[in-house]
């Protein structure tokens, strides 16, 4: 039994082939979607990490000057006190 390839044959074939093709491609383009996006969540981290820090800096900044403003102000109400 001999197989012949008919025109609308090559063309399903074909069609077959290329929409493979196609399946393929976008399997390596969603890949490369979700390989950004990991990257993007990875960024988005370490922009967060360093928000956290900067923050804690800052409300470390803030508690050292309030003690100075305590030790200042406790100064200046002994130095009322004794008339100085």
């Amino acid at each position: 039994m001999r197989i012949t390839t008919t025109p609308k044959f090559l063309t399903l074939k074909q069609q077959l082939e290329q929409q493979t093709q196609e399946k393929v491609q976008s399997q390596a383009e969603l890949e490369a979607q979700q390989q950004r996006l990991i990257a993007l969540n990875g960024y988005i981290a370490v922009l967060e990490g360093k928000q956290q820090e900067t923050e804690a800096q800052t409300k470390a900044r803030v508690a050292a000057l309030e003690a100075q403003l305590a030790a200042k102000n406790a100064e200046l109400a002994k130095q009322d006190r004794t008339g100085t």
